[in-house]
């Protein structure tokens, strides 16, 4: 998907872009693993670069400010949001694992579509592929459970 080289590694930046452009969900960012996307409630590596602990804290720390990160040394987890203009936003939890730094990025896209344009059952639908609820809830709150289940291709 990305090529490097050990003079030019992936950014950021690119990941974040790459991501957008797959409609992945979500980035995983974690010691001894390339970049991990999920596409389609699979996971696909962003290169073979696997991060080592420093590379970590060069990825996450400069989107972050001097107070967020002294809360995440403190607390060893931080929960934090950051927006590339154009781009989308991203719902950003950094966390120790194994003693090193990890990352999960959830990608909020900019236009989420209004509520009127889409019934209920839809707009669960659209949460429990986005992982915001679980199937449970989905079904739970839905208008007409059999059809929310068709929709989500779960009906026996």
């Amino acid at each position: 998907m990305i090529a490097e080289t050990q003079e030019h590694r992936i950014d950021l930046g690119t990941i974040l872009k790459v991501a957008t452009e797959k409609n992945a969900t979500d980035i995983h960012l974690q010691v001894g693993l390339p970049p991990i996307l999920r596409i389609q409630k699979k996971l696909v590596a962003v290169g073979t670069e696997k991060l080592s602990p420093e590379r970590m804290e060069e990825l996450m720390f400069p989107i972050m400010n001097e107070h967020q990160k002294m809360l995440f040394k403190q607390n060893m987890e931080y929960d934090f949001s950051y927006g590339v203009k154009g781009l989308a936003r991203f719902r950003i939890n950094v966390f120790r694992q194994r003693e090193t730094m990890a990352a999960a990025l959830r990608k909020i896209p900019y236009d989420i579509p209004a509520m009127g344009m889409m019934t209920m059952d839809q707009a669960l639908k659209n949460l429990y592929e986005r992982g915001i609820i679980s199937y449970e809830d989905a079904i739970d709150h839905a208008f007409d459970p059999k059809e929310l289940q068709r929709l989500l291709g779960r009906l026996s």
